[in-house]
Formats: C-alpha cells, sequence, structure tokens
C-alpha cells in the first residue's frame, strides 16, 4: 500500500489537533442532518462546504478525487440513467422522457453520497486510530464495536499486502488470469490460502493479547482535555455544512 489514510493523520491543521469527541460528534450530527435532507440543494450546498473543510485540512485535490474516484463512477451511473426512469413534468423526445423530478432525486441522492462520504474522509484523515477509538468510547459506543472497529482498521491493510505477495508469486511464475477453469481454480485457492492465513494470524493475534492480560475489556490512557476552540470548530464544522445550507435553501427558494 503506497498511500493510505494514517499517512495524512499526522498533520497540523486545527482539524488535526482537535479534540476527537468533539469532531466525531460534529461529523455524525452533520452527516445524519444531510441523509435527512429532503430537499437537494441542501445537501449540493454541504458537499461545496465539505469540500471547502477538506482542503483547510491540508488534503491536496488530487488526494480526495482518488479516494472518492469509484464513488463519482458509480453516481454518474445513477445520474444519467433515473432523469429517464422516473415519471414526472419534463421534456419529451419523441420516445424518450427527461424528467424534471428524476433529475432532483439524482442530484439528491448524488449530493447526499458525496457529502457524507467527503465527512467520513475528513474525520479519518485527520484523526489518528488511537484518538478515533478513544473518541468513541467516550461517546458511549459499546466497547466490543469499538473492538471489531480497531482490529479490521489495523488488519484490513495487512490482508491487502499478503494477497499482493500471492498475486506478485503467481505473476513471476508465469500465471496470467484468464476466463479458463483453471484461472477460476487458482482464484479459488487463493482465496482459500488467504482465508486459512488469516484465520492463523487471527488465533495467534488472541493468543498474544491473552498472554498480556487481555480480559476482553480494553483500558484507555487519559485523553486530551477539550478546549473552547474545540467547541468553535466543531460549531462552524455544523454551521456551514449543515445550518448554513438549510437558511440559503429556505431563504432563495422558500423550502
Amino acid at each position: 500500500m503506497t498511500l493510505t489514510l494514517r499517512d495524512w493523520a499526522t498533520g497540523n491543521s486545527p482539524l488535526h489537533r482537535m479534540d476527537s469527541r468533539w469532531k466525531l460528534a460534529a461529523i455524525l450530527t452533520v452527516a445524519v442532518a444531510i441523509v435527512l435532507a429532503d430537499n437537494w440543494r441542501i445537501p449540493v450546498l454541504a458537499c461545496v462546504s465539505t469540500g471547502l473543510w477538506l482542503r483547510y485540512a491540508g488534503l491536496p485535490w488530487n488526494w480526495i478525487g482518488s479516494r472518492l474516484g469509484s464513488l463519482a463512477a458509480f453516481l454518474a451511473l445513477l445520474v444519467t440513467v433515473l432523469p429517464f426512469s422516473v415519471p414526472g413534468p419534463g421534456w419529451t423526445f419523441g420516445p424518450i422522457h427527461f424528467s424534471f423530478r428524476g433529475m432532483e432525486l439524482a442530484a439528491l441522492i448524488a449530493a447526499r453520497a458525496v457529502t457524507v462520504s467527503g465527512l467520513a474522509l475528513l474525520l479519518l484523515a485527520t484523526t489518528p486510530l488511537d484518538r478515533l477509538l478513544r473518541g468513541l468510547v467516550a461517546l458511549r459506543v459499546p466497547g466490543l464495536a469499538v473492538q471489531l472497529l480497531s482490529m479490521s482498521l489495523r488488519y484490513v491493510y495487512l490482508l491487502g499486502d499478503e494477497f499482493f505477495r500471492v498475486r506478485l508469486a503467481l505473476r513471476s511464475r508465469g500465471y496470467r488470469h484468464q476466463f479458463s477453469a483453471h484461472s477460476y481454480r487458482t482464484t479459488a485457492n487463493v482465496v482459500g490460502s488467504l482465508v486459512v492465513r488469516s484465520q492463523e494470524r487471527a488465533e495467534r493475534v488472541a493468543q498474544a493479547m491473552l498472554c498480556r492480560g487481555f480480559t476482553g475489556k480494553w483500558r484507555w490512557l487519559p485523553g486530551q482535555r477539550a478546549r473552547l476552540s474545540d467547541t468553535i470548530l466543531a460549531s462552524m464544522v455544523v454551521c456551514t455544512v449543515w445550518l448554513v445550507p438549510w437558511f440559503l435553501s429556505a431563504l432563495c427558494f422558500g423550502n
């Protein structure tokens, strides 16, 4: 893995230094509000504000685009199909009908998805893993869920590296994937090998944790104290990504 979220979680912007509890509370509040918004203008304006916050955190545009590229490809297909498949007033060109309601629905879904994904990227790219988990615990998230999240984030890259090594070994031996029974058997063997290796590694990790006195509950060192600047920054995130778009939509369009 040449570039991961951990490479950007050690910056020095105000968002990087912000208390993880306030950051989590603000971003989760905004994400829920954007998902529940039924006016397409609010998520669109919130998407613009989220992009500005990503840049304020010091994340380059090309890095942001590479992370949201796969989502954009799916949304492009959705935006293309919905205006021609949802009934409602619009333009008719022979057998083709372009619906304004379908266009609004496509904009609503696409803006929601991009905004929430951008907020998740903002959270993960500005919060180290230990501070993120400590913030979840402070917000009374169940301990088992926090442990599962921690293990998933720690070992997803490890399994990816293991798959890369197996793939490199296959290619060095002249293997090229084709639509044949041999290729399917090889793929099945690779997947089975990864499953067995992941299970063996999980057992070794569990044994190591038990040897170190793990009893099913994590112990955390005291975290950082909340500051006034953290409260102000969290309020600014909520205002610029949710309240301001909602106010502008109501003021300019009346809904």
